[in-house]
């Protein structure tokens, strides 16, 4: 054995150890090795890797690492590796590799040529785009079309070409597509004899449907590729069926405008695969279809609905949900009664996809599903098996999202039958039900008014279901009651609201409120009972104040004995409660002010007892809460608070921690006003530090801008001293904003720019403000031309959001009325007359008012 040799097994043996440290000094090692002598390193690899009579694992592990020379699973890394392949590898050892790998996909281990078409996948995808390896393809269609190539071969050929497929550019292999879609139909082909080459076959048409787009254009290639799917569907093979289902639902998201002709043989496979589902995985499938029909077609009829409204051409829709509906219902309504034993919680089984399918149904064709699933419920809702009795309450649930007037009469009629339901037997009946009876309370409320008092004194009985999944599911019913009728008068949580209080705190105590997330189901159904809770209630949510401050305090005992289950039920109580205090604060207002100095202390007692991401944002959001009650008082909390609120700002890897305490930044600035000054030198410059950050995700950019606004309204004046530097930055964000070249279809792209235009707009109208209240505006006067050119900018720019124009035509004014004549000329500028055309013709009150003003101020 080669020196080579034994120092590469060393490392493989390393990393089969599982060992952190030998991983560690494997890694290392590979890493030298690859920086040292690429070529070298990348030939002794495919060298062992093509070696027979190695251990199979060894080989195959060595393909691993060969292939993650040249790959990565992010884009930026991934560019960095090829670069490797063009420019550090020498022809000849590329030439030695190609030629190593290539030889493997006749390697009798279907594992080891498995990796190596991987690995000359990723090869290709380096060089065809630049011209390269032109041999390659004639090689691979070659083998395909040889009678006598080995049916291991054709498999690794058919992996291979569906790699490739996957991820290059249609336009790279133009003048080979039909080639390469022959080879890959032949494997599908019915005189294929071969299980394995099929389904390689299969597979790599699923990976290559996105390269071969252009013939679904063309009629006739298009009926031999969907003939070749159908045909691949009614093979004795369960594996070749499954993987040519999975054609057929990636062709509905793809082509679904393609699919008319076919779906006459795609609805008898499909709906015969459902109505006796004696292969589950098939039968899911076949649902999946149907599911995936639903989607595509729910998609196009809102699409159809937005073109009436505007005037412009719709689309077309085959309808196929609505003319398949009286057939399909019923089979997926008998699919929901398949109850099978011991099934764990993350399987996914034929009943829930059919459950799932039928909604998705009902939300296509609304009332027309309702005649084709009643009879089933009206048949089976009060069974006494159990498995057609839930099977009953699981149709009825699923189809009410989607039918409105068609439905209404059958829930009045079903609901004293659902409450006595609520306490069956059979744990699934009542899981069931809860889940109906919220989904009902959600889409149809009025359709149980008149017994809206029954209807929440079951679901606070079923709190204390056996069952915490039950349980979560009145929580959820209770939440959609409180939402649903908090503007009505039938609304039964006026008579009962603290008993509904009491039976959620109740349930969020059960020992068992650990399992199925139910003690954040019911902290999360109480906040909506206290945010809409009667004005009657005031005295109760008063009470409820003071309970939720006790049970924060007494919180801190429950990790004493500091075990990691302990310390995380800690953590997840302690946020649910600061999230109840922050509703609590938001409905009392001023009235939970001489709470204030209760909260704050047991706030910072959280911020110095932990650093829990979740918990540090809660308390953060209840700061903040407490911030906009108590005003200017709120500075004798800044002592404690501010080292932990310097620290949350200081963590910007923490992304979510850190925009919560920017938003702070900006609630306190407001409330402290000019009180605000002797904390700002350290908040500005780690706000400014941020923004410079590559830690920092771009989302919290804008909140950023916009809190230097707030700070400059809050301390007026003194906001001179941070003006140049604030100034910079603000220039270069609206530089950058300016420069940054958007795809008409670059969504978020869009929506991002406009919250940095929303940041820089709000800072810049902050500042203005904010200095003009004690006469130092023309501080500002500089960077008029700069501020001048990023409104022009936005106003030129179609994409602009309502927001980024009232803000604009705002900083308009703000600049008039400060600067008078330097500014009036920019009026003139056709742009800016449609801006404030544009803010005149919005909807809300406050952008009429702002463009009413500036012409005022322009007139004046």
């Amino acid at each position: 054995m080669s020196t080579i040799e034994q120092a590469l097994e060393a490392v493989l043996h390393k990393i089969k150890s599982g060992d952190k440290a030998r991983l560690k000094e494997a890694e290392d090692q590979t890493k030298a090795w690859e920086e040292d002598n690429l070529p070298g390193y990348a030939f002794s690899l495919a060298l062992y890797f093509s070696t027979k009579n190695k251990d199979p694992a060894d080989r195959i592990l060595c393909g691993v690492l060969l292939r993650g020379i040249w790959w990565a699973k992010d884009a930026a890394s991934n560019v960095q590796k090829q670069q490797k392949w063009l420019k550090r590898m020498p022809e000849d050892a590329k030439a030695e590799i190609k030629e190593l790998v290539l030889r493997l996909l006749a390697d009798p281990i279907a594992r080891i040529s498995n990796q190596a078409a991987q690995i000359v996948a990723r090869i290709a995808l380096i060089e065809l785009p630049t011209g390269g390896w032109r041999e390659l393809l004639p090689i691979l269609l070659g083998q395909m079309q040889k009678e006598d190539t080995a049916p291991q071969i054709k498999r690794a050929t058919l992996e291979t070409i569906g790699y490739i497929c996957e991820e290059i550019a249609p336009e790279v292999l133009a003048s080979s597509a039909d080639q390469i879609l022959t080879a890959v139909i032949q494997g599908m082909r019915p005189q294929e004899q071969d299980e394995q080459v099929k389904i390689a076959a299969c597979n790599a048409l699923f990976l290559a449907l996105g390269f071969c787009s252009k013939n679904f254009e063309n009629p006739e290639e298009c009926a031999i590729i969907l003939n070749s799917v159908l045909a691949a569907m009614a093979v004795p093979s369960e594996e070749v069926r499954v993987a040519a289902y999975a054609i057929l639902t990636e062709v509905v998201t793809l082509h679904y405008d393609v699919l008319a002709p076919f779906m006459n043989n795609i609805f008898k496979i499909t709906l015969s695969a459902i109505k006796e589902p004696k292969e589950e995985d098939i039968a899911k499938f076949a649902i999946e279809f149907w599911c995936t029909i639903c989607d595509e077609e729910l998609g196009l009829l809102e699409e159809i609905e937005y073109c009436k409204e505007n005037g412009t051409q719709p689309p077309k829709c085959d309808c196929f949900i609505k003319g398949a509906v009286k057939f399909l219902a019923p089979l997926l309504t008998n699919c929901l009664a398949i109850q099978k034993k011991n099934v764990d919680a993350d399987d996914w089984t034929v009943n829930m996809a059919a459950g799932v399918c039928l909604a998705s149904v009902a939300q296509v064709v609304k009332d027309d599903v309702v005649p084709h699933v009643m009879p089933f419920v009206e048949a089976n809702i009060t069974s006494p098996d159990w498995k057609l009795k839930e099977a009953a309450v699981l149709a009825f649930g699923a189809i009410l999202e989607g039918p409105s007037s068609a439905i209404g009469k059958f829930i009045s009629q079903a609901i004293p039958i659902l409450l006595q339901h609520l306490k069956d037997a059979s744990p699934a009946v009542r899981d069931t039900t809860a889940w109906t009876i919220a989904s009902i309370l959600k889409n149809h409320p009025t359709a149980v008014a008149h017994l809206a008092d029954d209807v929440l004194k079951c679901l606070c009985e079923a709190l204390g279901d056996p069952s915490p999944k039950v349980a979560g599911h009145a929580c959820f019913a209770i939440h959609n009651l409180a939402m649903s009728f908090q503007d009505e008068p039938s609304n039964p949580l006026h008579k009962f609201f603290v008993e509904a209080v009491k039976f959620l705190l109740m349930c969020a105590d059960r020992p068992d409120s650990e399992e199925e997330s139910l003690r954040i189901a019911a902290y999360e159904s109480l906040n909506v009972v206290l945010s809409t809770a009667p004005d009657s209630a005031t005295e109760a949510l008063v009470q409820i104040t003071r309970e939720m401050i006790t049970r924060l305090e007494k919180s801190f005992v429950i990790g004493g004995l500091g075990s990691q289950d302990d310390i995380n039920a800690q953590n997840q109580l302690q946020g649910l409660l600061c999230g109840a205090l922050q509703v609590l604060c938001q409905r009392l207002d001023y009235k939970v002010k001489p709470f204030a100095d209760s909260m704050m202390m047991q706030v910072i007692g959280l911020f110095r007892s932990k650093q829990d991401r979740g918990v540090y944002e809660e308390g953060l959001l209840t700061v903040a809460a407490i911030a906009n009650i108590v005003d200017a008082d709120f500075e004798k909390y800044m002592n404690d608070l501010a080292p932990h609120l310097l620290t949350a700002l200081q963590h910007a890897e923490e992304h979510q921690v850190c925009c919560t305490a920017v938003g702070l930044v900006g609630d306190i600035s407001r409330a402290l006003g000019p009180k605000m000054m002797p904390y700002c030198d350290r908040i500005i410059t780690l706000l400014l530090q941020n923004l410079q950050s590559r830690d920092l995700e771009r989302s919290v950019k804008p909140p950023i801008l916009s809190c230097f606004g707030d700070i400059a309204i809050a301390i007026g004046g003194g906001f001179d001293k941070y003006l140049e530097v604030v100034l910079g930055m603000l220039k270069q964000a609206a530089d950058t904003v300016m420069k940054t070249e958007i795809a008409s279809d670059d969504y978020d792209l869009i929506d991002y720019i406009n919250q940095l235009r929303e940041g820089i707009c709000e800072a810049y109208a902050g500042i203005i403000q904010g200095l003009g209240q004690d006469k130092k505006v023309e501080k500002i006067s500089s960077s008029c031309d700069c501020i001048l050119r990023f409104i022009i900018h936005i106003a030129q720019d179609q994409n602009r959001t309502e927001a980024v124009t009232v803000q604009a035509v705002g900083i308009l004014g703000d600049l008039l009325v400060s600067f008078h004549s330097a500014v009036r000329a920019v009026f003139n500028q056709p742009s800016i007359q449609q801006l404030l055309h544009d803010c005149s013709g919005l909807d809300s009150s406050e952008a009429k008012k702002t463009a009413a003003w500036v012409r005022q101020v322009l007139q004046g």
